[in-house]
């Protein structure tokens, strides 16, 4: 049976040890300069830099900033699983705004994610980036997929595949959901200042 083509971004469900992941998340914010939707499940990276004002209940300064990663940064630092809201879009962070998001970033975190192209049982242990697509606003969710053309050994790709997710109806081929790893994470690498 074919597997469904539907992205999800990525989504974390246990750790290195074996624990299933249970909901930590910490605050973060996505500044004005941000120029495209943010979703739940879209990766993020560090900007080294902290809100200038006051976001909901947070303070100035109170919040590292965090921008959609791009498909071949290393500082990655987790997911979005989350949003404080101030307005009425419950579904994704609009564009352009100021905005507070919640960041499973744990590097010890395993996640699924959808593959774009085929796949097979000796992928596991290769690196690979994905495909940042625009959140999409009707659904209100990530569009982020592993890109299998990128598959290789070079340890500076940004996921390591682990194994295909143990799921009903997920099978090896296209769009498989693949349990990764945030390589070069940005809390388990010494970044400079």
């Amino acid at each position: 049976m074919a597997n469904i083509d539907a992205p999800f971004g990525m989504l974390p469900v246990r750790y290195r040890s074996g624990a299933k992941y249970n909901g930590a998340c910490n605050a973060y914010c996505v500044l004005a300069a941000e120029t495209s939707n943010v979703a739940i499940g879209d990766p993020v990276i560090l900007l080294g830099s902290t809100n200038t004002t006051t976001l909901g209940t947070h303070k100035a300064g109170t919040l590292q900033s965090v921008e959609l990663s791009g498909v071949a940064s290393i500082n990655q630092v987790g997911v979005i699983v989350g949003f404080d809201f101030t307005s009425t879009d419950y579904t994704y962070g609009v564009a352009a705004t100021d905005r507070v998001v919640y960041v499973a970033d744990d590097p010890d975190l395993l996640f699924e994610i959808q593959t774009d192209g085929a796949n097979v049982a000796a992928d596991a242990g290769l690196n690979a980036s994905f495909l940042m697509t625009v959140a999409s606003t009707t659904l209100g969710k990530s569009q982020v997929e592993l890109d299998t053309t990128t598959k290789a050994v070079t340890a500076t790709l940004p996921l390591r595949m682990l194994q295909l997710a143990d799921k009903e109806n997920n099978d090896l081929g296209t769009n498989a959901i693949w349990e990764v790893m945030i390589n070069n994470h940005a809390y388990r690498t010494t970044l400079g200042a």
